[in-house]
């Protein structure tokens, strides 16, 4: 540490190994350094292997920061055994660090098991109020001809979502899904969904068209077509109706 209180300079590293918290988050290992620079100008790079949580395990993930209270960006990767994910945030802190403005500026989500490459078609606005509310632009996450989109919304205090999916692969649903079933066709869904302090309201709506799906019985896959394949869930404070 150097400088001065008005500009102080710096630069620290860190390692660890065997990290845990609350039984909650177990790293293998850790690695982190940062320099403050002139112009109060930040480098940070934060590497861990092995994360453990809620029953999924990171191969890797790396946090690099650069910049500027004023101008900055955050890049985020991580790899899992089924997927790669990079995203890129870019904005500037305000004046008493308790707001922040800026963008997702890219990301890009690669399922590798699935032979699929998902991209953010254009920066998403972000923002953080001095009130705790944070608020999340229209954007669309793009493959082929499939597309997962959002409207203008609020994360925090009160989430307030609005998504519509259009020629989404149930394939890439598949880790998530028993083994002894097999699906493949197109869902269009469209989610609203506000959280007033008197309780969720809002709507979902599936369509997966007609198709056919496969259930392994014994050795032995059976198929099962349909016509016509939909469902739509009303959300209301103290009632849902499934239809």
């Amino acid at each position: 540490i150097s400088g001065s209180p008005e500009s102080p300079l710096g630069s620290v590293s860190l390692t660890g190994t065997g990290l845990s918290w609350q039984d909650r988050v177990e790293v293998e290992s850790l690695d982190l350094s940062a320099s403050l620079s002139a112009g109060q100008t930040i480098k940070g790079d934060l590497t861990a292997t092995n994360v453990e949580a809620v029953g999924q395990t990171l191969e890797t993930l790396a946090l690099d920061l650069s910049g500027t209270q004023d101008d900055h960006r955050l890049d985020i990767s991580a790899a899992h055994r089924e997927a790669r994910v990079l995203l890129s945030f870019a904005g500037a802190l305000g004046p008493e660090f308790s707001t922040w403005a800026g963008q997702l500026a890219r990301g890009e989500i690669d399922v590798t098991s699935q032979d699929q490459f998902w991209r953010l078609n254009q920066p998403a606005d972000l923002a953080y109020s001095q009130a705790g509310r944070l608020t999340f632009g229209k954007h669309c996450w793009m493959w082929q001809d499939a597309s997962v989109c959002a409207g203008q919304q609020t994360l925090l205090p009160d989430p307030s979502l609005d998504y519509r999916v259009r020629k989404f692969p149930t394939t890439a649903l598949s880790p998530l899904v028993p083994e002894t079933l097999r699906w493949n066709t197109l869902l269009n869904a469209d989610l609203s969904l506000d959280s007033p302090a008197t309780g969720p309201e809002g709507s979902l709506s599936v369509n997966a068209g007609s198709g056919e799906f496969s259930v392994l019985n014994g050795d032995e896959w059976e198929t099962f077509e349909y016509t016509a394949l939909s469902t739509r869930l009303d959300l209301l404070p103290r009632q849902a109706d499934l239809a």
